[in-house]
């Protein structure tokens, strides 16, 4: 295994399209909290939102060889940008997006 990592511009974005898909479905997989929330997540529904309305974003693939095995996608945002949908359904266990100051 040879492990290495690149940054990829958000052009490139749709290469961790599977993984994301992927992921989306494990972690509805292992939900115990409403599960139901992730019936509409996928990479069409989450990533490609949140690159388009952040002021920056930095994504990261690790590949082994050629094949990308892993990723890690952050960004900055306005706390208005997640003021509706996924982030604020209510639920006893998600963040209090009120208690960020702006």
């Amino acid at each position: 295994m040879s492990i290495h990592y690149e940054v990829i511009s958000d052009e490139d974005i749709n290469c961790i399209k599977d993984l994301c898909n992927e992921l989306m479905a494990y972690q509805k997989s292992k939900a115990y909290i409403h599960p139901e929330f992730f019936d509409n997540m996928c990479f069409e529904t989450r990533v490609i939102p949140s690159v388009k309305s952040a002021k920056a974003n930095f994504t990261i693939i690790a590949k082994d060889g050629d094949e990308i095995v892993g990723y890690a996608y952050s960004n900055i945002s306005p706390k208005r940008t997640y003021s509706g949908g996924f982030a604020t359904l209510h639920c006893d266990a998600f963040f209090d997006f009120d208690s960020v100051k702006t």
